[in-house]
């Protein structure tokens, strides 16, 4: 049976909790439903370490500052089995779904199977699983190497997807993370967002930025997580 690790947190500082309970308490509900931004992060055991405690920082950090922090919820899943991505993306229905783990250049991403160890999950199968949630998911981010493929894929379904074409750092990871959620969370057009980020490591010199790419039609790339 497999066991979730699923953090809520309320942008805006009130609620830290698990994912059966969600509390305000300045004892209002808000006036406006919250958009859900799924954080997956896996780095199972015998894989390259990868810094997604700073990763799950960078996110958290910028949709907190953000302008519509009232309007977005991360949630977050550590340590993610190749098992517990569909059950959290039908209990939380997000409106973005950001994976932080290692790519392969076959297209798939790298998961931990019920013991722990790595696990390939190959790109026809996530492509599948997306499309099913397609009705809710806008953006996906495939924060790892040599994902464009799957992009592609996961796009061909109807959200736009933020993928690599080659190997990237950590530290280009975070840092294009912390800035795509910030231009989100301040009301940005996912086209936007991903524009601003890209800018922001042009601005710090930041090489390989230039493997960071976004996928799909004009209408996804246009939307927001908050209207």
């Amino acid at each position: 049976m497999s066991t979730f690790h699923t953090n809520i947190e309320r942008a805006d500082n009130v609620q830290v909790g698990d994912h059966n309970s969600q509390f305000n308490y300045s004892g209002a509900e808000p006036a406006h439903p919250r958009g859900v931004i799924l954080a997956v992060f896996a780095n199972p055991f015998g894989t390259d370490g990868l810094r997604l405690d700073e990763e799950s920082r960078a996110i958290l950090r910028a949709v907190r500052a953000g302008d519509y922090r009232d309007h977005l919820d991360v949630v977050q899943v550590p340590a993610a089995r190749y098992d517990e991505v569909g059950p959290n993306l039908q209990r939380h229905r997000p409106v973005v779904v950001h994976v932080g783990t290692h790519g392969t250049e076959t297209g798939s991403l790298v998961f931990a199977d019920g013991n722990g160890r790595p696990l390939d999950v190959p790109a026809r199968a996530l492509a599948d699983l997306f499309a099913s949630h397609s009705a809710t998911i806008r953006c996906v981010v495939l924060n790892g190497c040599f994902t464009r493929p799957l992009a592609e894929a996961i796009a061909a379904n109807g959200p736009c997807v933020v993928g690599t074409s080659r190997a990237i750092a950590d530290a280009l990871a975070i840092e294009f993370a912390g800035a795509f959620h910030t231009a989100v969370a301040n009301g940005r057009s996912f086209d936007e967002a991903f524009t601003d980020a890209r800018i922001q490591l042009d601005l710090g010199d930041r090489a390989g930025a230039d493997a960071l790419v976004l996928v799909g039609s004009p209408a996804s790339r246009c939307r927001t997580a908050v209207t």
